[in-house]
């Protein structure tokens, strides 16, 4: 199977909601299969045989069964959207489809999430499904999603309950030792040994600090600064328009956050 991809729009990855491992594997799997060039299909066919290729540390005797359970529970899941004063509240999938005889299933996207998957201009963030297919932890997608869009800028401050709404948290984990030692701890270590990330991090006045690079040279966008000579001299070039980078965490000078979309 060939590399493939994952487009999101930087609303979509900011979102609020609430996956299972399972889940977040399938809805990475269809977006993946998507053009993202066009929205003329929302339909996406996943073969159990396909499925089992990307994540191979499922059981494979009961892949088929994982992936209808997971549709069943992605049916009645929502995701919640801010847009300035208001909230949006809307489903990922309109209907699904089993072909038990065949071990296949085809879930169509809603329309309503359709402008957060097609025609991203901007404002995007691009990735291997690979990165992110060893992953055990859901918090571990949804932290590398949120540190992958900054992966240029190279440093990303969220502040604790804005991390708590966008994973859906509810009465879990309030205290910030428990936030710390079973999401962002248990992430951060995943992401470094899984990832093409490294990750570290520092708390403090409520606001996480993120530090985030890049394992592999290649992955960094490099311009040329300086061709005047034999020797071409490169600098890292950021598709985000602003390059003003937050260096006190403290909530009064709280960044933020860059819009633009950075392709990883």
């Amino acid at each position: 199977m060939s590399d493939l991809i994952v487009y999101k729009s930087n609303d979509l990855v900011s979102a609020s909601y609430n996956l299972t491992l399972a889940e977040q594997r399938i809805i990475l799997f269809a977006i993946s299969k998507l053009n993202p060039a066009s929205a003329d299909n929302k339909t996406v066919v996943i073969k159990a045989s396909e499925f089992a290729e990307q994540f191979k540390n499922i059981d494979k005797n009961s892949i088929y069964k994982a992936i209808k359970d997971g549709l069943d529970d992605l049916y009645n899941k929502s995701i919640i959207l801010k847009d300035n004063s208001k909230k949006i509240t809307f489903r990922w999938l309109q209907s699904k489809v089993y072909y038990d005889n065949e071990a296949t299933a085809e879930l169509t996207f809603s329309d309503q999430i359709i402008p957060y998957l097609f025609d991203l201009k901007n404002k995007f963030t691009k990735y291997k499904l690979s990165n992110i297919s060893t992953f055990k932890s859901v918090y571990s997608i949804r932290l590398y999603e949120l540190l992958a869009q900054y992966k240029v800028i190279k440093i990303r401050n969220i502040e604790v309950n804005e991390l708590r709404e966008m994973l859906l948290l509810g009465d879990k984990y309030t205290r910030l030792f428990d936030l710390k030692k079973r999401v962002i701890e248990k992430a951060v270590n995943e992401l470094n040994e899984k990832s093409d990330l490294s990750i570290s991090y520092k708390i403090s006045d409520d606001v996480i600090a993120f530090s985030i690079k890049s394992k592999k040279l290649e992955d960094e966008e490099l311009v040329v600064i300086n061709s005047s000579s034999n020797k071409k001299e490169y600098k890292s070039r950021s598709t985000t328009k602003s390059t003003k980078k937050p260096i006190n965490i403290k909530k009064s000078s709280y960044y933020a956050g860059i819009k633009s979309g950075i392709i990883v």
